[in-house]
């Protein structure tokens, strides 16, 4: 009985360690980027859209035409930061205002409003 216990024990401590493992390997941090974006036309905002949708690192594109803030949730990758979000943009990095990255589903989500590029700088 000893000996089945035992090996019960170790079982159990061999398939928690690798469980950990695996769920640490496979689990990464989405990002999120919200950028307010100067004033453009439509055929500039559809490219900056279309360029962010057909990204592989990108999970989600939400462009608010009304206010002009642009919402990006990464996937797959690492890190996030502005040198690399500017290489999303296909060219279109200098229409960008303002510009704010965080861990999604830990840092607060902002709102788009006349404020906020002022909020981020503070």
């Amino acid at each position: 009985m000893r000996k089945i216990l035992s090996l019960f024990i170790i079982g159990m401590c061999c398939f928690s360690a690798y469980s950990q493992n695996l769920s640490l390997t496979g689990s990464q941090d989405k990002f999120f980027i919200q950028v307010m974006l100067e004033a453009s036309n439509e055929s500039v905002f559809a490219e900056i859209e279309s360029d962010l949708q057909n990204n592989p690192y990108v999970f989600m594109v939400r462009l608010d035409r009304i206010t002009n803030g642009l919402f990006v949730v990464t996937k797959d990758i690492q890190a996030i930061d502005r040198a690399i979000f500017d290489s999303w943009m296909g060219g279109n990095e200098s229409q960008i205002e303002c510009y704010r990255e965080g861990i999604h589903g830990v840092h607060e989500v902002l709102s788009f409003n006349a404020n906020f590029c002022t909020l981020i700088e503070d």
